[in-house]
């Protein structure tokens, strides 16, 4: 009788990667770009505020003989309730993406980045980038300039570790089989692995943000102690 084959080959890690930002900042046309092809339902809402996305979607892609599965979202206060969300978070997420919309920072949610800390964290930033959609409407100006423009966005990468290589402008119109796409797909995935590597491709869960949580309540009393000391 023949004996079962084991097999010795661990199972290959599959990176799960949340993109969140604000309703119609492009989180979906982005996903459909970087897998070069238009898995994720996109619509022009932005100026109602109307979101396209209706639930969470997972994408997966291998880049470079590595799995990724990409989470497309709803918008952020709705996460709060998602049994979607709460399962994946429950494992945990690899890296999150915010993605930014250049075109439309003037209307945009400045609360943005506070409901994401409400929501993930304060180790949210150690596993972000930012991703600033519509790169075509910064016309003459530059990335630097867009970000010193935008206060709330210039803070919140000040948070993080060489911020440099943590955020990156993304053009979601261009041809998806042009060079251009390719060479934006690889500085974005230069990007991922450098946060990635970061956190020794650990992930954030929720247990991990109500331990931070419980910590931080920890602290916060020992520095409000007003009991009496044992030699009064």
């Amino acid at each position: 009788m023949a004996s079962a084959e084991i097999s010795t080959h661990a199972e290959k890690e599959c990176f799960t990667i949340l993109v969140v930002g604000g309703i119609g900042y492009g989180k979906s046309s982005f996903i459909n770009s970087i897998v070069g092809e238009d898995k994720c339902k996109v619509g022009n809402t932005w100026i109602v505020g109307k979101t396209i996305t209706e639930g969470i979607q997972e994408i997966k892609l291998n880049w470079e003989n590595k799995d990724y599965k990409f989470v497309d979202t709803t918008s952020i206060p709705s996460l709060n309730s998602n049994p979607a969300f709460e399962k994946l978070y429950e494992t945990g997420f690899h890296a999150i993406v915010i993605v930014c919309s250049i075109k439309s920072y003037a209307t945009g949610s400045s609360r943005m980045f506070e409901e994401l800390k409400n929501l993930l964290g304060v180790d949210m930033p150690r596993y972000s980038l930012v991703v600033l959609t519509f790169k075509d409407y910064l016309d003459e100006s530059s990335v630097d300039e867009y970000v010193r423009a935008n206060v709330k966005l210039m803070k919140f990468l000040e948070m993080l570790e060489e911020k440099d290589k943590r955020c990156l402008a993304f053009d979601n119109i261009i041809d998806k089989e042009s060079r251009e796409a390719e060479e934006q797909k690889k500085r974005f995935f230069a990007c991922l692995d450098f946060v990635l590597k970061q956190n020794q491709n650990q992930t954030l869960t929720k247990e991990k943000q109500w331990y931070q949580k419980l910590c931080q309540c920890i602290r916060s009393s020992e520095s409000h102690d007003t009991s009496i000391p044992d030699n009064l």
